[in-house]
């Protein structure tokens, strides 16, 4: 299934909104951010 996007454009469009989300969604300890983004790498790459 090609959809015309890369898997590195993919993983950026989808933090990208992840981040602006929960950016409007509330205060976000940056910490908690970092530990989610890590988190998302980590079952992306397993």
């Amino acid at each position: 299934m090609d959809t015309g996007i890369d898997l590195p454009a993919r993983i950026e469009h989808g933090l990208s909104a992840l981040a602006l989300g929960l950016l409007l969604w509330g205060p976000v300890p940056p910490e908690a951010l970092l530990r989610f983004t890590w988190a998302w790498f980590r079952i992306l790459l397993v």
